[in-house]
């Protein structure tokens, strides 16, 4: 959402959104912020800061704005949004962006996913452009300077109730807004979904990443296994006929 004014959203519901879209490619180097793109093709001409960071076509929001002032009221959601190799936002709040609360608005965030396909791989390895798969219910750019200005992004406000549960970051989870004084979860339903429950999961089971060189030597060992097993029936086989 780009350069409106008094726009209202009531009982608005943002979901079901994945991004599918596969890790970057390194064809244009380790390019990572603005400005770095010349004639050799090294760096990406696109890569707009503050906004862009490394690869980021595989990045997914719920609600993007800059230049933007909008208000929420009523009930709000904004869940189940996954991307397999990228970040996730809740509300990403850019350049210039006012949020405001009417007294009756209850938001909810639930059930973001930031790199849920990337749990077996060692992310620590990656070099730009790979952005970190983090996750985060809000991400307010509360100030960015150029050269001759400053510009300013807030939330406004008494919203009824802010809820966030079930927030799941291959890399990290964060939120640049903390709305603890306005959480209300009584009769709200914070089950985790299917894939959060599955993300963790994983999580859990490569709490010491594999890397892709350990990867490597465990595929040659299993290797060398069979080769081993497949000698030794030969063997066997070979006495049995002698007989």
């Amino acid at each position: 959402m780009d350069g409106v004014e008094k726009v209202t959203f009531s009982d608005l519901k943002i979901a079901d959104l994945y991004e599918h879209s596969a890790l970057g490619s390194e064809l244009c180097g380790d390019y990572w912020e603005g400005g770095v793109f010349t004639a050799s093709g090294r760096g990406h001409a696109l890569t707009n800061t503050p906004y862009f960071y490394g690869y980021t076509g595989n990045r997914a929001h719920g609600i993007f704005t800059d230049w933007a002032i909008f208000t929420l009221s009523g009930d709000i959601e904004i869940g189940d949004i996954y991307s397999d190799t990228g970040l996730v936002r809740g509300i990403g709040m850019y350049t210039e962006s006012e949020l405001y609360f009417e007294d009756d608005a209850v938001l909810n965030i639930h059930d973001l996913g930031a790199g849920i396909e990337l749990y077996d791989i060692d992310t620590s390895e990656l070099d730009h452009p790979y952005a970190p798969a983090e996750a985060k219910p809000f991400h307010v750019l509360y100030s960015w300077s150029t050269e001759d200005h400053t510009f300013y992004s807030d939330l406004y406000g008494d919203p009824s109730a802010v809820n966030v549960w079930c927030i799941a970051g291959r890399d990290s989870t964060s939120s640049d807004w903390d709305h603890s004084d306005f959480e209300n979860l009584n009769g709200v339903d914070t089950d985790c979904s299917d894939r959060i429950e599955l993300s963790v999961d994983i999580r859990s089971m490569f709490a010491v990443p594999i890397s892709k060189y350990q990867l490597g030597d465990l595929i040659w060992l299993m290797f060398a296994v069979s080769v081993v097993l497949a000698m030794s029936l030969y063997y066997k086989d070979s006495r049995k006929i002698s007989w």
